[in-house]
């Protein structure tokens, strides 16, 4: 028996679709692992940006914590400026008191009787500065805070006046060209009514 064209077409389609079929099991089969990879991967990749977004989120908190404690620095190092201010005054204070005592211990005489007088000032001065340290720690201090907030609300009121002036001035620009405009219609009408 001899096989004829159409034969031999039709075997080679019903191949063509046992091959095809089992191809295609086989390589459902090789994939499906790789399939399942992947779906593990997606859901990987998912906790990842997760914690990416609360890393983040964290980091933003983290900045924001920094930005504080870098503006109590600031605050921190003006006031040990003040501090620095007043140890320099003290100093100065200290040399001027031991060029008095050197004074003194050159006129012994009278050593005795004036250095009474100046243990006694110098318990004052003790006092004094510590009453003063007081007073500039309960009353200076909140009255410069006070004074450097004034200015600051002064300053933004002369800023947002600035700023008004700036638009009354585009304002009036505006108005005179609107009147630079009807004034150039009005006298071509004037002109036109005299024809």
């Amino acid at each position: 028996m001899s096989l004829t064209k159409e034969d031999l077409e039709a075997i080679e389609l019903l191949l063509d679709r046992k091959l095809e079929e089992k191809l295609e099991a086989k390589l459902t089969e090789k994939l499906a692992p790789i399939e399942e990879c992947l779906e593990n991967l997606e859901q990987r990749m998912e906790q990842v940006e997760e914690r990416l977004t609360n890393l983040e989120q964290r980091m933003e908190q983290v900045e924001e914590r920094l930005a504080n404690l870098e503006q109590r620095m600031e605050q921190l190092e003006t006031r040990v400026e003040k501090i620095d201010q007043r140890l320099t005054n003290l100093e100065q204070h200290a040399i001027n008191v031991d060029n008095r005592l050197a004074n003194l211990e050159r006129h012994m005489e009278t050593v005795e009787r004036r250095l009474t007088k100046l243990e006694i000032q110098t318990e004052h001065i003790d006092e004094r500065l510590t009453s003063l340290e007081s007073h500039i720690g309960t009353t200076i201090e909140p009255l410069l805070q006070e004074v450097s907030n004034t200015y600051t609300s002064t300053y933004d009121r002369y800023r947002t006046g600035a700023e008004n002036i700036q638009q009354a001035i585009t304002d009036v620009d505006l108005i005179k060209h609107t009147v630079e405009k009807h004034s150039k219609r009005f006298q071509e009408m004037s002109n036109a009514c005299r024809i």
